[in-house]
């Protein structure tokens, strides 16, 4: 009854997460179609040594932010607190949906943060501006000014960083996408399996 009475709500979380990136991502690559002296971005390396370095590194930082946050998770009562949080956060996904999720997040993040709102800051007010400002707003929506998590913004904010640092470094959204992507497809179905462990001791005690 739990898991069969649970799937309309599944859905409805993936389908509306996925909507919202769909437009979000589609809107971010329009504006740099239609306006790329203020949204323009370079969205792929130039050649195949290029992509091979991009997402090597995105790969190796992504490993630093998995392993940063899950000894925060392990060895901190304000890591554990946060995990508990997003583990109710996401309770209505399934293992399988929150893969697709984490995917579709990273790509169209990624295209909004580091993409066409660095292009408009930058074009603005310059590149170490684009730099700040992208990673400040990246941490914002994740949480970064409301009560409970503050520690999910600050690693939010970590990770607005290094992936601001991978963009600068690669010249492509390569390397800031892989980045993102493993991050989220590890650490999200893991909150949703931990939600899921959760539940089932609550009901077995």
């Amino acid at each position: 009854m739990g898991e069969s009475g649970n799937r309309p709500g599944r859905w409805r979380l993936l389908v509306a997460g996925l909507v919202f990136y769909a437009v979000a991502g589609i809107l971010s690559a329009a504006a740099a179609r239609a306006f790329p002296r203020i949204f323009g971005f370079a969205a792929f390396p130039a050649d195949a040594r290029s992509w091979a370095v991009s997402v090597l590194a995105g790969a190796a930082v992504a490993a630093i932010l998995i392993i940063a946050s899950w000894l925060l998770v392990f060895f901190s009562a304000s890591g554990r607190r946060m995990a508990s949080v997003l583990a109710s956060a996401t309770k209505e996904l399934s293992p399988a949906g929150a893969l697709v999720l984490a995917v579709m997040a990273g790509v169209s993040e990624e295209l909004v943060f580091r993409g066409a709102l660095w292009s408009l800051v930058e074009s603005m007010v310059g590149r170490w501006w684009a730099f700040g400002v992208t990673s400040v707003l990246f941490a914002a929506v994740h949480g970064l000014f409301r009560r409970g998590l503050v520690l999910w913004g600050l690693f939010a904010l970590a990770g607005g960083l290094a992936a601001g640092g991978l963009y600068m470094m690669t010249g492509s959204l390569v390397a800031p996408v892989a980045m993102h992507v493993i991050v989220d497809a590890v650490n999200l179905p893991a909150l949703v399996m931990r939600g899921g462990a959760g539940r089932r001791q609550a009901q077995e005690s």
